[in-house]
């Protein structure tokens, strides 16, 4: 079926606006990210219209869930403000959630160490099988949704597009780890599974930084199912990425 040019813009802009509606959902239900984020004003779609009534709950966990995500105001800071905005100085990462700034500490010497080894295997993996298409960067930014203002500092990211500036786009991302560290909140950490999954990126990988562990994820119906974990000492083959990756975790020891 065809339809009509305006009906067509209409439908798809009724499409992105339930879909940053869902990704809001999730994200409200993974944790309030410390708190941060209470309060009573509603937010809004990026075409500013409001979101309640928009999306038909279709149980009791979901309208609760739709009740917290609406208790949510959008905070005033804008993925252009995080981008304008200076790192800081002490090499904390600054983050955005839902139009707040988070500043996460530095990370370790472990950590980086970490986050290494493992966007070089995974880079390995790539090579060898021919895939020059991809491109493994660590440490960039991830604008995660502009209507929701949100954009995070991930580990390793795996692009489909050539590793030119300083963020990019859920449909430039194949991949995103994450090194959990202890300092790293449950909350923090369901919040940001939850914003990569509402943002569609398909492929999610943690590592346990005291372990390590690696657990891979591939999105289904809109969140993560794990697919792999790999503990130290056992060397296993994750298939929940672009291409088949073989590793050790204990590979990943300093």
């Amino acid at each position: 079926m065809s339809w009509s040019p305006g009906i067509a813009a209409n439908l798809e802009r009724l499409r992105k606006q339930a879909k940053d509606i869902l990704w809001a959902l999730r994200l409200s239900a993974a944790g309030d990210f410390g708190g941060v984020l209470a309060g009573s004003e509603m937010g809004s779609t990026q075409s500013g219209e409001p979101v309640d009534h928009m999306v038909e709950a279709g149980s009791r966990r979901d309208s609760s869930v739709m009740s917290a995500a609406l208790a949510h105001p959008i905070g005033p800071n804008t993925v252009q403000d995080w981008l304008d905005a200076a790192p800081p100085p002490d090499g904390s990462k600054l983050e955005l959630i839902m139009g707040y700034f988070s500043v996460v500490p530095p990370p370790t010497g472990q950590h980086q160490f970490i986050g290494y080894w493992l966007a070089r295997i995974i880079d390995d993996a790539l090579r060898g099988a021919g895939r020059i298409d991809l491109h493994v960067v660590p440490a960039v930014g991830v604008k995660v949704s502009t209507a929701w203002r949100t954009a995070v500092i991930a580990d390793v990211v795996v692009l489909n597009t050539r590793p030119i500036g300083s963020s990019f786009t859920p449909d430039q991302v194949e991949l995103v780890a994450e090194v959990w560290s202890p300092g790293n909140k449950r909350d923090e950490r369901n919040t940001k599974m939850a914003a990569y999954a509402g943002a569609g990126i398909r492929y999610f990988w943690t590592v346990d930084l005291n372990e390590p562990t690696i657990t891979a994820y591939q999105l289904r119906h809109g969140e993560y199912v794990p697919r792999t974990t790999l503990v130290a000492g056992t060397a296993g083959t994750i298939m929940a990425a672009p291409i088949p990756v073989t590793v050790d975790p204990a590979d990943l020891r300093p």
